[in-house]
């Protein structure tokens, strides 16, 4: 439950505090009263703030449905897409965006700093369609 929304989520432990170093530990199951990090996996589009952004959208409860009980409370850090883990050594990233999204993208200071290390090509959606139908073919 976040703010005055009901959302099924899948959680998927992490990690976990260990009190007596303060260092995180690897974990597949986190017990009653640890603190851990989490993944949450929502079955509809959920939208959340950092916490340190809005305490009020950064923060949530979890409720188990079979007896309403709370069983766990948090705050969000952050937002882990689908495409995380991407960087690394030479690896290169294609991404098809709406051309006024690039446009904003682009004009962005982050972007305008590392301009020459990209490769832009503006296509229409037919063709990006395509390219990818056709690297999906390469995996």
């Amino acid at each position: 439950k976040s703010g005055s929304r009901r959302q099924r989520v899948q959680v998927q432990p992490v990690a976990q505090l260990e009190l007596k170093t303060g260092a995180w530990a690897p974990v597949d199951t986190l017990y009653m009263n640890a603190i851990g990090k989490v993944r949450l996996a929502f079955d509809e589009q959920a939208i959340f703030d950092p916490y340190e952004q809005n305490r009020a959208s950064g923060s949530f409860i979890l409720i188990d449905p079979d007896t309403n009980n709370t069983v766990a409370g948090g705050m969000v850090g952050g937002k882990r897409g689908e495409l995380g883990g991407i960087h690394g050594g030479d690896a290169r990233v294609i991404l098809s965006l709406p051309a006024d999204l690039a446009d904003q993208i682009m004009a962005s200071e982050l972007f305008a700093n590392r301009r020459h290390e990209a490769e832009v090509r503006r296509m229409t959606a037919a063709q990006a369609a395509d390219l990818w139908s056709n690297a999906a073919s390469d995996i």
